[in-house]
Parts: C-alpha cells; sequence; structure tokens
C-alpha cells in the first residue's frame, strides 16, 4: 500500500500544478483584448436574454387574460392555452386522512426511522459497522518515486 499511496501523493501534487498552470494560463487570458470583447458580448447576451424573459412574461400574461376573458385557447397563432391541474390542501389534513385512509400515499424518511430504530431495539431492523478507508488530505510526506 506505500506504493500506491506514494503513486497517489505525486499524482495529487501534479494535479495541484496543473491547477496552478490553469489559473496562470486564464489570467493571462483575462488580460487580452480577445477577452474583453468575450465579457462584452457575454453581457449583452445576458442582457438580452432578461429582454426575451421579459417579453415572454408579457405575453403569457396577456393571452392568460386573453383567455380568462374569452375563453380562446389560441388566442394568438404563436401562442397557445394549456390547463394543468394543480392542488391546494393543508398538508396536516392530507396526511391524517392518509394514515386513516391511504397508507400507502405516505412515505418513509429512512432517515428519520434510522435514528430511531437505533434507540427503539426494533426486532425487524438490523444495525451494523461497515468499513470504509479515509485518505490523508496531507500527503507530502509520501510524495516521491515508488
Amino acid at each position: 500500500m506505500d506504493d500506491l499511496i506514494r503513486i497517489l501523493a505525486t499524482e495529487r501534487k501534479r494535479l495541484a500544478e496543473d491547477n496552478e498552470k490553469v489559473t496562470a494560463a486564464m489570467k493571462m487570458v483575462e488580460a487580452t483584448p480577445l477577452w474583453a470583447d468575450w465579457k462584452t458580448a457575454r453581457g449583452l447576451a445576458e442582457q438580452s436574454r432578461a429582454v426575451v424573459a421579459d417579453l415572454e412574461e408579457q405575453v403569457r400574461a396577456l393571452a392568460v387574460a386573453h383567455f380568462g376573458d374569452t375563453g380562446d385557447k389560441h388566442p394568438h397563432a404563436a401562442v397557445g392555452i394549456k390547463l394543468f391541474t394543480f392542488y391546494d390542501y393543508d398538508p396536516i389534513s392530507a396526511k391524517r386522512y392518509c394514515v386513516e385512509h391511504l397508507p400507502t400515499a405516505l412515505t418513509l424518511d429512512g432517515r428519520k426511522f434510522e435514528r430511531a430504530a437505533e434507540v427503539l431495539d426494533l426486532d425487524f431492523v438490523k444495525i451494523g459497522k461497515e468499513s470504509r478507508a479515509q485518505i490523508a488530505a496531507d500527503l507530502t510526506d509520501w510524495e516521491g518515486a515508488a
């Protein structure tokens, strides 16, 4: 395992060096006129995106208002109205109903159940341990050839 740790340490060091090179290269790119042009173009695209989103919202609002007034699902050749079902209810009342009449609609909160199972000593729950390896973040003592 020492050899593998040394290889891992070396590759982590190489990754850190490569990331430094990427950062340095990015700083050089950001100093160029091309980067400035890109930032300007990106800013214009963001402004256009905001204008488009605002206009889309206005069109949707007008279309829904027209539908509300007329019932017409096609207020324009480029716009259609679709009806979606939504549910508005009190979650506490819904849960109470499900406990009594529709238990299959209830879902188990696994985390809460597992915490409770640790102290409830339930005969159908087996609690065990599994091994997982944790590798030290700092492997500088292991850097070098394997």
